[in-house]
């Protein structure tokens, strides 16, 4: 239900939602792709090494917390905020960063793990895959995922960074943000997103465009 109303917003909800032809939804790995929720399976879904060297205007980031390889080793990045919070300059920051200390505050947060180059290796892999999947994004980037525990420090670091605005469901089953992801385009939008896909040799992505 979180799903649907993130991609079609406080419209109407339909079993059918239709995606744009500059919209990609990225996933960690074909496993992933597999288990996608069938209402994004009309979309132009790609694993994030896939989408290497493409853009879109809108990219949706789907599971890849709950898919990462990394587990606890994401608490790094909440002991990395609490000294940057602290020490900005010190912490690699700089005097103009921007914490959002009410994030800091609130209850529940992701208990910190002290860095160890050797024992947190994985984070060199996982957060390139990150650093890939953002940039494809022109304009827009979301994401979803729905594993708390896993996502917790990240989400917590980009807010308290204020880099992102939180879509949330409110009671009654509509959106905090009149924002949502599925955006409709043109027959010719269509097509000149196979052409890209067909010179990409991404011939399924190419014909469903066309």
């Amino acid at each position: 239900e979180d799903l649907a109303l993130l991609l079609s917003g406080n419209q109407r909800v339909s079993s059918h939602i239709e995606f744009g032809a500059h919209q990609a939804i990225l996933v960690t790995c074909e496993e992933s792709k597999a288990r996608l929720p069938e209402v994004l399976s009309a979309g132009l879904v790609l694993t994030i090494y896939e989408a290497k060297g493409l853009e879109f205007d809108d990219v949706l980031l789907y599971n890849f917390f709950a898919d990462s390889q990394a587990d606890k080793e994401w608490r790094v990045v909440t002991e990395f905020l609490n000294q940057l919070a602290v020490d900005p300059v010190s912490s690699g920051g700089d005097n103009l960063v921007e914490i959002d200390s009410a994030v800091l505050e609130l209850a529940n947060r992701p208990r910190p793990l002290n860095f160890d180059p050797d024992q947190h290796k994985i984070l060199n892999s996982e957060l390139k895959q990150l650093y890939t999947a953002i940039t494809r994004a022109r304009v827009n980037v979301w994401i979803f995922d729905r594993d708390p525990q896993s996502r917790g420090p990240m989400f917590e670091y980009f807010k308290a960074r204020k880099l992102v605005q939180c879509v949330q469901a409110k009671e009654g089953g509509s959106l905090s943000e009149n924002y949502f992801f599925a955006q409709k385009s043109t027959p010719q939008q269509w097509r000149k997103s196979g052409d890209m896909f067909m010179s990409q040799k991404q011939f399924s992505l190419a014909a469903k465009c066309f």
